[in-house]
């Protein structure tokens, strides 16, 4: 089998001070029949000679020179044909000047090695610190099996570049760390479970060769967990192959779950300490589990437990009975963590560790699917329950295990600030299960923490910059700020940032650069935008997080009641921007749009396509007399006005003032069938015996995104009309998967139907249909109006894996507009191909 590369690219800096200049790059392919051993250090010979003999232009056979250089500063190869078992080598030269101190910043998908002048460096794509010396330098990087559409990118620059105060750096206010960092590598892959009590192996690599003696000698320690007793210590050094004999460790404690904690300490030239640790397991820390998770549910069970304290163990028990939810890895991990809850809780220490200083996780029982899931939270060295703080959520890219950045607010102190890890639920860049579980969280913090109101900021890189871009143009009004790094905006709802305080961090290499768009906006907004020189995407997920950008961000306030609103929306879910509320858009139009300013006391307003809104008046209007005007058209006095709204309403000579608000119909109009992925959610399967109703309830179950990772994490519960009850659908939205069951609640839901199904075909506007259908089409909820329901039924369920679009649920993304499938109310499937209305 034959696979392409997705993108292999080199950049490097070039200074006057100190140059880099690429010398022959070239890429060989070899094949590798060997087991993947990351371990070893050593360069293979072969390969050392063939790409020697290559610069010394004696063969390049197997070699693949660069094609297609987009600039002199960035080799790319592109579209190499890879067979299975193939080892990829990439080499190139860079010609210093003099002796460089450089950092060398590394993303990858799949492991790879790099040597530097026959020397191993690195093993891992993070970024590392260390010399060039005056001359050439030979970089060879090792790909080790790389998969389909794998990509490495690679950026060279020099220290100094990256020591200077500018807004972009890895070194002058990267709040992320970077000085006296290592890494340990293993044979087992950082593996935590040893019952055989294993030798385990390994070394440790500096990933700062400036900073940082490497010749010193490290402090090594083994640490009993709990009591944490002190077991032995012995000294490691950098590029040494280490063992450690866990038999000597022979010890079993029976009344709590216990594990060793390997901690290894370096010490930077300046002083400063950095330690990395490790977990060992050496026995099962219990057969069955049970005992765990019945003395946890009977403290849930008491009554006695807070909010926080019931989540907490809740999201152990959980990842403990659903492993396959991937909330932690490992069983004894999870017990381990269940243990420890349960002491906290027992001794009332877990409520005092929320609210100290530090970071710490808030854990959430999600309406959305019924599941527990966690944020990460800082607070600041000086938090007080008495004071309000400024919020800073910080938007990730990928589930709420990964990529949580919180914790490096131990590193800001410009100013108190609490910081939130929101995940999004996976790569959904703010949209649909993104928008809701984002919405949640922020909700729960909420109510744990005192927040200033008006200063909400958000900060993400890519799939985060997205989301808060999508967030804040549905929400105008709720964000003081946002920064996306790496992100893009939906181009029709530019306006809709006219108020919000907005800091673009981005690389004209990157796919994400809208020149005419950014221009654009820096005429709307409070805009700053920050170019990343020479990086790419994958860059600026290390520079983003800045003590000079958030410092900035934080500056910004909400100001709710503005003399301009702009708005546009194309979905009856985000109707408010600042002192206006629409009421819906018109039901034959696409999108609706309002322009207010306030001039001399004098609300000028101009609309299209509202079926009404309310002006809620802002304090700064004086109420003695103040007039408003709609479209140029009608103006309306008020002299004395004592209440806080004013509502309008649209007839057939215009607007008029109305005692109440229009009532939208139609919440899920411009979302479409994709709308019940707002709302808590479950899953209603209507005969449960049937093999392609359950695999369709599943792929709704379990919806993906287009993403670089496909998954969301999430899980709607599947239910069936065995198990049905009043509060699941009171309470919920719901996905029906139908094949014309009798039964009266299908048959109540079929009564809202705009499409009227039978076993022999459908009617649709008085048109009859008679074959083989599935039709989708979304409808309210009868037995709650603020729910909705997504009805999917077939005649022919063998049809269900034929459909597209219930063959795989794959949710857009808000930036992309509306989808000419999912974001309509129907869609109907049969033997003419698809049609939507």
């Amino acid at each position: 089998m034959k696979h392409a590369t997705r993108s292999v690219s080199i950049i490097y800096h070039l200074t006057e001070e100190q140059s880099l200049a690429i010398h022959r790059a070239g890429v060989l392919l070899v094949k590798d029949e060997s087991n993947i051993n990351i371990y070893d250090m050593q360069f293979p010979q072969d390969i050392a000679e063939h790409i020697v003999n290559y610069f010394n232009r004696n063969a390049n056979d197997g070699i693949f020179i660069c094609s297609g250089q987009k600039n002199p500063e960035c080799v790319e190869f592109d579209n190499l044909l890879l067979q299975e078992n193939t080892k990829l080598y990439i080499f190139f030269k860079i010609v210093c000047e003099r002796d460089t101190e450089v950092i060398i910043s590394a993303k990858t998908d799949f492991v790879t090695r790099t040597w530097i002048n026959s020397r191993f460096v690195i093993s891992h794509p993070t970024p590392l610190i260390t010399k060039l010396n005056a001359g050439e330098n030979l970089f060879i990087i090792e790909l080790t099996r790389p998969n389909v559409g794998a990509y490495v990118h690679y950026r060279v620059n020099t220290l100094a570049n990256e020591c200077e105060k500018q807004p972009l750096s890895y070194m002058s206010s990267n709040l992320q760390k970077l000085t006296g960092r290592f890494w340990w590598m293993n044979k087992w892959y950082d593996k935590n479970t040893v019952y055989a009590k294993e030798k385990i192996e390994y070394i440790l690599l500096p990933l700062d060769e400036v900073n940082v003696d490497i010749t010193q000698k490290l402090e090594a320690r083994i640490y009993l967990y709990d009591p944490p007793i002190l077991l032995d210590s012995f000294d490691n050094y950098f590029y040494q192959t280490h063992i450690i004999d866990l038999s000597k460790y022979d010890y079993a404690i029976s009344e709590s779950p216990n594990h060793l904690i390997f901690q290894i300490t370096c010490q930077t030239k300046d002083g400063k300490i950095s330690m990395i640790e490790r977990k060992f397991f050496l026995y099962p820390v219990i057969d069955d589990p049970s005992y765990w998770v019945n003395t946890a549910q009977r403290l849930m069970d008491s009554g006695e437990l807070s909010p926080a304290e019931y989540n907490c163990l809740g999201f152990y028990i959980q990842a403990i009975v659903q492993p396959d939810y991937g909330l932690l890895e490992g069983q004894d991990l999870s017990i381990s963590m269940l243990a420890d809850a349960i002491k906290a809780v027992e001794s009332g220490k877990y409520m005092q560790e929320l609210y100290m200083p530090g970071h710490k996780y808030l854990y959430i029982h999600s309406s959305l699917d019924d599941r527990y899931i966690r944020a990460g939270i800082h607070l600041p060295s000086e938090y007080s329950r008495e004071k309000k703080y400024p919020l800073l959520l910080l938007m990730m890219t990928g589930s709420w295990l990964n990529f949580e950045q919180s914790s490096v607010m131990n590193n800001y102190h410009k100013e108190a600030v609490i910081s939130v890890d929101i995940s999004g639920r996976g790569v959904t860049l703010g949209s649909y299960v993104g928008e809701t579980s984002s919405l949640e969280i922020i909700s729960e913090v909420k109510k744990f923490f005192p927040i200033d109101e008006e200063r909400i900021y958000m900060i993400g890189y890519s799939s985060g910059g997205f989301a808060s871009f999508a967030l804040a143009q549905a929400m105008p009004g709720e964000f003081a700020g946002i920064c996306s790094a790496g992100g893009n905006l939906y181009l029709p709802n530019l306006e809709n940032l006219y108020h919000t305080k907005v800091i673009n961090i981005i690389s004209k290499d990157d796919s994400a650069y809208h020149k005419n768009a950014f221009q654009t906006l820096s005429k709307l907004c409070d805009y700053t935008e920050l170019i990343g020189d020479k990086t790419v995407h994958s860059d600026l997920e290390k520079l983003y997080l800045n003590e000079a950008v958030i410092e900035q961000l934080l500056s910004a306030r909400l100001e709710r009641y503005p003399n301009q609103v702009f708005f546009r929306t194309e979905r009856n879910r985000h109707l408010k921007a600042y002192w206006l509320r629409l009421h819906a858009i018109e039901s034959d139009k696409t999108y609706a749009e309002i322009k207010a300013e306030i001039v001399d006391n004098h609300i000028q307003i101009i609309c299209e396509n509202l079926a009404g809104f309310t002006v809620e008046i802002p304090p700064h209007i004086d109420r003695s007399h103040f007039k408003i005007t709609i479209n140029n058209e009608k103006t309306f006095e008020f002299h004395h006005f004592a209440g806080n709204e004013i509502h309008f309403v649209k007839d057939a000579c215009g607007y008029s003032q109305s005692e109440i608000p229009v009532q939208c119909e139609h919440t899920y109009k411009g979302n479409g069938l994709l709308d019940v992925y707002l709302d808590p959610l479950r899953i209603l399967c209507g005969d449960g015996n049937n093999e392609h109703l359950l695999k369709t309830a599943s792929v709704f179950s379990e919806p993906t995104t287009n993403g670089f990772d496909a998954q969301v994490h999430v899980k709607y519960p599947i239910i069936t009309l065995d198990n049905i009850n009043n509060a699941v659908l009171c309470e919920h939205s719901l996905v029906v998967i139908d094949c014309n069951i009798e039964d009266d609640i299908l048959s109540k839901i079929r009564e809202n139907c705009a499409v009227s199904t039978d076993k022999d075909g459908y009617v649709f506007d008085e048109a009859r249909y008679n074959g083989s259908y599935c039709v989708m089409q979304i409808v309210q909820n009868p037995w709650n109006s603020k729910y909705h329901i997504l009805y999917i039924n077939t005649n022919d369920s063998k049809l269900l894996s034929k459909n597209l679009f219930t063959r795989r649920m794959i949710l857009p993304a808000y930036v992309n507009g509306r989808h000419p499938y999912l974001n309509q109310d129907i869609l109907i499937f049969n033997e003419k191909g698809y049609s939507v209305y």
